[in-house]
């Protein structure tokens, strides 16, 4: 290949790398303070805290969260008032979690009772419970192994609910057979991120019957990194059962 040829061929390939990386910088999420900008919104302490009664549900809750992120105490008032008039199911969680972010106990009290409460979706219960556990708290274990079901439910809440089981620190014995009996369904799952999150907690809560049951799936598992993954799960259950 002559020299001009490979100096254009590397101008070609700056041109198309150029390329990628504009179309991946504009599929990108726009961050918060562009969300502001975009409605108009200071990216101020009183610009932001005013968000929280803005129209849009989905500003009100960055706002909430930009809020936490700055460990804004002075704000707790606002997010108060703006939780009390909330009716939009995620977005109060987002001003719960933003609360109990700033060690308010009010935003654990709502947590709470929104990942108890049989009247909400399964989703807003699971995100609630989700919420609560990153910030260490898991009382709310026994709710989503009652949420449990048989059948094959819908991707959102079975992502949510291997997401909460995958890091629950220490699960009661107590709710392991119900438990159990979720996961070996997940192993059958559609999508292997599922069945490898269902390994990953088996290989926390699984017996020594777990073992042929994770056995199996390795078995007739044909997605090779998913398989790599459950025989490491396997290893780790077996470790634990030791």
């Amino acid at each position: 290949m002559s020299i001009r040829n490979v100096v254009r061929q590397s101008a070609l390939m700056i041109v198309v790398h150029w390329f990628v990386m504009i179309g991946a910088y504009a599929q990108a999420p726009p961050t918060s303070q562009e969300v502001f900008m975009e409605h108009s919104i200071p990216f101020t302490t009183d610009g932001i805290e005013g968000a929280l009664t803005n129209s849009d549900p989905d500003v009100r809750g960055i706002a909430a969260g930009v809020l936490a992120e700055r460990k804004s105490i002075r704000s707790i008032p606002a997010i108060e008032y703006a939780l009390e008039r909330e009716r939009v199911p995620h977005v109060r969680i987002s001003f719960a979690t933003a609360l109990a972010q700033l060690q308010n106990h009010a935003g654990d009290t709502v947590l709470i009772n929104m990942c108890t409460d049989s009247s909400s979706s399964a989703i807003d219960r699971l995100t609630a419970a989700n919420r609560l556990l990153s910030l260490g708290d898991d009382s709310c274990i026994m709710s989503i192994v009652n949420l449990l079901k048989n059948d094959v439910d819908d991707p959102p809440t079975r992502s949510l609910t291997l997401e909460y089981f995958r890091k629950v620190a220490n699960p009661p014995p107590s709710l392991g057979p119900r438990v159990r009996k979720y996961l070996y369904i997940v192993l059958r799952d559609p999508a292997p991120i599922n069945r490898q999150y269902a390994g990953d907690c088996l290989s926390l809560y699984g017996n020594k019957s777990s073992k042929a049951v994770l056995a199996q799936a390795i078995a007739r598992e044909q997605d090779q990194p998913t398989k790599a993954h459950l025989v490491e799960n396997l290893k780790q259950l077996q470790m634990r059962l030791r």
